[in-house]
């Protein structure tokens, strides 16, 4: 009898982790996406084979390097960079001589039979005496814009640095966690057989056979969460360089660098 109930007992809790798992699967199917750069109401078929976790090679400097190169926010902050001291030669530029130089071509007749032409040429020159200091305080202003922008930049570069520095660390932690979910579930998969086998033996009760299966059974649920910690690093590496992978394959990504011919 008391096998029964605790059967039953470990039924309900099963649908309920069902329940649970189905509103998961929608969670984590945006998550993906967001980690992926896909947009949120693309719709995704999610493979009843889950790819194997190929070790992923990644450098850290590599990475970063890239990121410098293809993130928009270091782009934007350098545009910036640039606007800002081409400003300082702006202002510095009201503050010198400006010469002009108009040339006028007038065709004009006196009468019908002596046509004549009129040229006119004008050079001219503008130098600022009085300004009142306007122009140095224009270019101090411009050069603090521009020693503001360039610390902005560094901030920006810093703050990709660390991103890639988190993202690289948790890489590592879900590589460190896939192999000891699959040792884990090795475990289980072999006690789960003892158990089956003591229990036709007649020397072990169904109980121990349940709860071996149920040790099972969250070992294999934990590899598939593993899996997923593991993607989603995976994704969250790639996205920090900047990059987009095509077609959804993570793995066509290089994250460290072969250009001395070495893989």
């Amino acid at each position: 009898m008391a096998d029964v109930l605790n059967a039953k007992a470990q039924v309900a809790n099963a649908e309920l982790d069902i329940i649970k798992a189905k509103s998961n699967i929608e969670q984590t199917k945006l998550l993906l996406k967001h980690a992926m750069y896909i947009p949120l109401t693309t719709q995704i078929e999610l493979t009843v084979h889950i790819p194997a976790c190929e070790s992923l090679r990644a450098d850290v400097t590599y990475i970063t390097n890239l990121a410098y190169k293809n993130r928009q926010e270091i782009k934007k902050m350098e545009t910036l960079v640039l606007a800002q001291k081409s400003a300082i030669e702006v202002a510095r530029s009201q503050g010198k001589p400006n010469v002009y130089f108009n040339f006028d071509y007038v065709p004009a007749s006196s009468t019908i039979f002596t046509p004549s032409n009129s040229i006119t040429a004008t050079v001219g020159t503008t130098i600022p005496i009085f300004d009142r200091n306007l122009t140095k305080y224009k270019v101090e202003e411009a050069e603090a814009n521009y020693e503001k922008s360039e610390v902005s930049l560094e901030n920006v570069k810093t703050l990709i640095e660390l991103q890639v520095q988190q993202a690289y660390i948790e890489l590592i932690k879900a590589e460190e966690e896939m192999v000891k979910v699959e040792e884990t579930l090795k475990a289980s998969e072999k006690n789960y057989k003892v158990a089956s086998l003591r229990y036709k033996e007649g020397i072990a009760p169904f109980l121990e056979v349940t709860d071996s299966r149920a040790l099972l059974t969250r070992a294999e649920a934990s590899r598939v969460q593993a899996q997923y910690n593991y993607f989603i690093a995976v994704a969250r590496i790639i996205r920090s360089a900047g990059l987009l992978p095509e077609n959804g394959n993570l793995y066509n990504i290089k994250l460290i660098d072969n250009s001395d011919g070495k893989e």
